[in-house]
């Protein structure tokens, strides 16, 4: 498995007060990347076309989209209709799979709490290699005193909205993650986790799906096991 990598964001809208939003794409998209819209609103959402809504929790206030970049988008995300006072921002990711399909792995959390500890946040994750992206919106300004824990921070904009990220090693659950912020307010936190590319190659014409420890030979897979290698589709020992 080969983990996604998060690339750039754009500028953080807070049109507070509007019912529609029309933001601009994270910069140098190519064909195939991933664009994550993370979103705290007041309810209904009306997303733009080419969009797909993941998560929409209107007691908490929260929504995550997603969106495959194909070469057909226009100079913004397009309109975001949704009840006034709300903030958004999205995420370019690169390397994400499957490409058209739903990239998530696992179910995300998306949490709420007015306290200077962040919601504690986990999920499960199916496979291997995905990454895991930690965001909160905080609208006392307050800062990171302690980030959650095995996260990179990746970028903090205004104060308000802070977003860190982790390779996860291994599927299962990600265990708590919860950051100490510098004064208590409202912390909108969404934790989710971006689906990897699964290895691949074309055997006679056909994509095969290399798994660990394996190779293709002859348009056959075979295993290959530590400390040897295959030879004209015979497994030799390394000394």
């Amino acid at each position: 498995m080969t983990a996604p990598i998060p690339r750039t964001w754009n500028t953080p809208a807070f049109p507070v007060g509007a019912t529609t939003a029309n933001p601009n794409w994270p910069v140098s998209m190519q064909v195939g990347d991933l664009v994550v819209m993370v979103i705290v609103l007041n309810s209904p959402l009306t997303p733009p076309a080419g969009w797909t809504v993941k998560v929409f929790n209107s007691t908490n206030a929260m929504a995550i989209a997603y969106h495959w970049v194909d070469g057909t988008e226009g100079a913004t995300t397009g309109v975001w209709t949704m009840g006034a006072g709300y903030h958004l921002w999205s995420f370019l990711i690169r390397g994400a799979e499957p490409v058209g399909g739903d990239p998530f792995d696992g179910t995300p959390s998306v949490l709420y709490n007015l306290t200077a500890a962040t919601p504690a946040s986990s999920l499960t994750t199916a496979q291997a290699d995905s990454l895991l992206l930690w965001v909160d919106c905080n609208f006392s300004g307050a800062s990171i005193v302690t980030p959650p824990a095995g996260m990179v921070s990746w970028f903090v904009a205004a104060d308000y909205v802070h977003v860190c990220y982790q390779t996860l090693l291994a599927a299962g659950a990600t265990g708590n993650k919860q950051a100490t912020e510098s004064a208590a307010g409202q912390n909108h936190t969404f934790l989710f986790a971006i689906k990897g590319m699964v290895p691949e190659v074309i055997v006679a014409g056909a994509k095969k799906i290399i798994t660990a420890q394996s190779v293709i030979v002859g348009g056959v897979k075979k295993p290959v096991v530590a400390q040897s290698v295959i030879v004209s589709g015979v497994k030799k020992p390394i000394a």
